[in-house]
């Protein structure tokens, strides 16, 4: 009797439920899982044997690994498109193939979208906010940098940019910035992690002139105690901006980060009272 094995790595579909259950709901959404309830389509990847490109979906909730292993073969597979999931619909792209993060190395499955810290990159067009509000949600592995490296950022360039921020790793040290009338910067001491873990960046902008802007740390469910700050705080008020959005480098010119994303999920709102509920859904 033959029996046909699926050559990828897969695991049960086991549902943690949606962001969508959940208010407010993210701006913008990307997954190798279904974290938006109505979302039919995860990502859309590249084969390296002959260029050809198909998007790949969900098996209950789970991506389509069958289906990506039917399409790849024993090639590798890169990412073009991570679909945002939400009804926003600003997709992170990268159309130049030496730039694709890694899916499928010679027919396995990363399990993550592997950035190579050299040259990969995506951007996503204009992502609005419009609110005093920035939280970035994400299931990420992050090895330490040295020097520093960019994960994400918004504008070409945070300092230069009013209603901006940034995150990026440095020596153990997890840098969060933003640029109000000012840029300023808090550190968070954390070990490097070369698996996926569930990690979440709280921003927001001074809301008067006497109270600064804050940021926050979490990975395994806890704040992380600041680690150092740098330059002054951001007031008077302001709100973050629609910036294009860079993820794994500056701009796409410099800082790349040896990044492994599985899933992204950016609000423009206070999530304080449902941050549990996220990181149960992210970290799925």
């Amino acid at each position: 009797m033959t029996m046909l094995v699926n050559p990828f790595f897969f695991g049960a579909s086991v549902s943690a439920g949606y962001l969508d259950d959940f208010s407010p709901a993210p701006r913008v959404a990307y997954s190798l899982r279904k974290v938006i309830s109505t979302a039919t389509v995860a990502i859309r990847v590249r084969r390296s044997s002959d260029n050809a490109e198909q998007d790949i979906g969900f098996a209950g909730d789970a991506l389509d690994t069958a289906a990506l292993a039917a399409f790849v073969g024993s090639n590798s597979a890169f990412v073009t498109t991570f679909y945002d999931q939400t009804a926003t619909g600003i997709n992170l792209v990268q159309a130049t193939a030496a730039s694709q993060p890694r899916i499928v190395n010679a027919g396995a499955f990363d399990g993550a979208a592997i950035f190579d810290g050299t040259n990969d990159w995506m951007s996503a067009a204009s992502v609005p906010f419009g609110t005093s509000y920035a939280a970035v949600y994400a299931k990420a592995a992050i090895p330490n940098q040295s020097p520093g490296k960019i994960l994400l950022e918004s504008s070409i360039n945070y300092n230069n940019n009013t209603g901006a921020f940034v995150w990026y790793v440095e020596n153990n040290l997890h840098s969060l910035g933003l640029r109000g009338s000012v840029s300023w910067r808090r550190d968070f001491s954390i070990a490097s992690a070369t698996s996926l873990r569930t990690i979440t960046c709280l921003y927001q902008m001074a809301v008067a002139d006497n109270v600064i802007a804050q940021q926050r740390f979490r990975t395994g469910s806890a704040y992380v105690p600041q680690a150092g700050n740098q330059g002054t705080p951001a007031a008077p008020s302001t709100s973050f901006t629609s910036q294009t959005l860079y993820l794994g480098c500056r701009a796409g010119s410099s800082f790349f980060a040896p990044v492994q994303i599985h899933t992204l999920a950016i609000y423009a709102a206070g999530t304080d009272a449902i941050v549990s509920s996220i990181e149960a859904v992210v970290g799925a």
